[in-house]
């Protein structure tokens, strides 16, 4: 499965919200912590909270797309104690914890991550999931154009989002 993204900062969120709502998109008040480890052009993400174990290749910018795109892969960890205790055994690097604070939209094959950047304002990551980055992308654009009046969804620089994968 491919994730593409774009992404967009919002004013006021009320409004873009309500419309997400009425349109059908599920909100979920959302408030857990993401450990990101680095592998070798990969990284895994871990939310002990919700049992889950998230694969993501490095972002590809293929400079003919209007997104970026990656490698996506979500598990369930049964032991997630034991999980955490084995993963310092693998060569992995730990990179980070990051605390996701805000809420999550869905619907269909698609999310809207909504956090709380600086001031008031609200960092928003939009989503798809789909078989070809070609597949994914189309959704974004498609969708991206309905968003307009409350938020202009663009593709990001590489750069922020394999951040990750840079040495400190």
């Amino acid at each position: 499965m491919y994730e593409c993204t774009l992404y967009s900062i919002i004013d006021n969120l009320d409004p873009f919200v309500s419309f997400l709502e009425k349109n059908g998109w599920t909100k979920q008040r959302v408030n857990y912590s993401e450990k990101i480890y680095i592998g070798q052009n990969f990284k895994l993400i871990i939310i002990p909270e919700k049992e889950d174990l998230i694969y993501k290749s490095s972002y590809d910018y293929n400079k003919n797309r209007q997104s970026i795109c990656c490698g996506h892969m979500r598990y369930k960890v049964i032991n997630m104690k034991e999980f955490l205790s084995e993963i310092n055994n693998m060569n992995l690097t730990f990179k980070n914890e990051f605390k996701f604070n805000g809420y999550l939209l869905f619907k269909d094959q698609m999310t809207i991550e909504l956090l709380i950047a600086e001031g008031e304002k609200y960092f928003a990551k939009f989503s798809s999931y789909h078989k070809s980055p070609v597949e994914g992308e189309k959704i974004l654009i498609i969708y991206a154009k309905y968003f307009m009046n409350y938020a202009s969804f663009i593709k990001p620089p590489l750069e922020w989002f394999n951040s990750d994968f840079h040495k400190n």
